[in-house]
């Protein structure tokens, strides 16, 4: 390994070819491979990189994290209203949403959006409502605060807050396999095994494109792998549904080795000491170039130390 210390490998994955542990959402897969990297004691240390990425923006800002609504009217029993799945901007969310309640029994709604701030009022010919925050998943979105009831004064509920159908802002890969050195607030701080963070900057159905212009790469803790576990994200740690479209990434491993000496001398730093053998007198069947101590003679230790 002294001539090459250094071994460069690109590993590229489809998601047509990985074992789908959440079927046709391709958001949590399993590649195997025949000895990718063999423990191997002359390993200093590992570089990890994502080299290239395309990701299809094939997911929804409505998905089964954040479509339902629990609604009661004047304290009665909750209606859990479940949006469809999908892309939807403002008027469409609010044809939706009345659409569920009409479904439900409830036709004395109506929504309306204020152009200049943005936020829903929500308003009830009679009575009054609430929307239930601990089975309601869309209350965000809508622009509620999601850790309280809200309840309509007069017969209007506005929203705190602009309605929100930004949807995923950030595409986050982690692998338990590879783990890596990496950060994420939404982990204390504290090290998690995240590949990389992709920004979503590609309009709904078309095509994340990534290349690691800037040589971004990351320490490898693992020194044995045969497989790569993937698990995509949202930014709120919600696996992504691709809706079965399949995308595809190149991995690119840097195996660092260390020189044989380097590694003796880490195995024992104090090697055994050799002593010289004097010129004369030679002893028959000695080295006279250098000899362990434990072979030498009592005439030649004490040779030696004169």
């Amino acid at each position: 390994m002294s001539n090459n210390p250094i071994i460069v490998r690109q590993i590229n994955l489809n998601s047509v070819d990985a074992i789908k542990n959440n079927g046709s959402n391709n958001s949590d897969l399993l590649f195997n491979f025949k000895n990718l990297i063999s423990e191997d004691e002359r390993i200093s240390h590992i570089d990890f990189s994502v080299e290239n990425a395309q990701f299809p923006v094939s997911f929804y800002n409505i998905t089964s994290n954040n479509n339902k609504l629990d609604i009661s009217l004047n304290g009665g029993a909750q209606n859990v209203l479940t949006i469809t799945e999908g892309n939807y901007n403002t008027t469409t969310l609010n044809t939706e949403i009345i659409t569920q309640l009409s479904n439900a029994g409830i036709t004395t709604i109506t929504i309306t959006l204020s152009t200049v701030t943005g936020k829903y009022s929500f308003t009830i010919d009679s009575g009054y409502f609430t929307f239930h925050y601990a089975t309601s998943t869309i209350l965000k979105v809508l622009g509620f605060i999601t850790t309280q009831d809200h309840t309509s004064t007069s017969q209007v509920l506005t929203s705190n807050y602009p309605v929100n159908l930004l949807g995923p802002l950030k595409l986050k890969i982690f692998s338990n396999a590879i783990a890596v050195d990496n950060i994420d607030s939404n982990n204390d701080g504290s090290t998690v095994n995240s590949l990389i963070e992709l920004p979503i900057s590609a309009a709904n159905f078309g095509l994340i494109l990534y290349t690691n212009i800037s040589n971004i790469h990351s320490n490898m803790k693992t020194k044995n792998l045969n497989s790569i576990d993937i698990r995509i994200t949202d930014d709120n740690n919600n696996l992504i549904d691709f809706n079965g479209v399949d995308f595809t990434m190149s991995f690119l491993i840097k195996i660092y080795y260390v020189e044989k000496q380097t590694l003796v001398h880490q195995k024992d730093p104090h090697p055994p000491k050799t002593i010289s053998s004097p010129s004369t007198p030679k002893i028959s069947g000695s080295n006279p170039e250098k000899k362990d101590i434990d072979d030498l003679s009592v005439e030649e230790i004490l040779l030696n130390n004169n």
